[in-house]
């Protein structure tokens, strides 16, 4: 009777263990579920700040080519516009020296 009530104790005390060690199991699976979740949404949180500056990086990116490509327009409309006033000039020059073609005649004729 004496080692069947031991035994009663013994196996009361390794229920009592197992059931400590199964509480303390729930609880570190409950805070690694918890630490998972808490990871997830750190991961979703960075993603979306990743995706929102990639869209901001392509933004700049457009503006940046649309700059460019302005700019290179505006370039080109001021070579255009200095080769035609260049043109103009030597055009006006050609006048005048027509003009004052004339005029020089004579006065060297009324020099000899």
């Amino acid at each position: 009777e004496a080692a069947h009530k031991a035994t009663a104790a013994r196996l009361e005390a390794i229920e009592e263990v197992a059931e400590a060690h199964t509480a303390r199991m729930d609880v570190m699976l409950a805070d690694a579920e918890a630490a998972q979740k808490a990871t997830a949404a750190r991961l979703e949180a960075i993603e979306e700040v990743a995706e929102a500056h990639a869209a901001r990086m392509d933004v700049m990116e457009a503006d940046a080519e649309a700059t460019q490509k302005a700019h290179a327009e505006r370039m080109d409309e001021m070579a255009a516009d200095a080769e035609a006033a260049k043109k103009a000039h030597a055009a006006r020059i050609d006048v005048m020296e027509a003009a004052a073609e004339p005029a020089q005649n004579a006065h060297a004729e009324r020099m000899d």
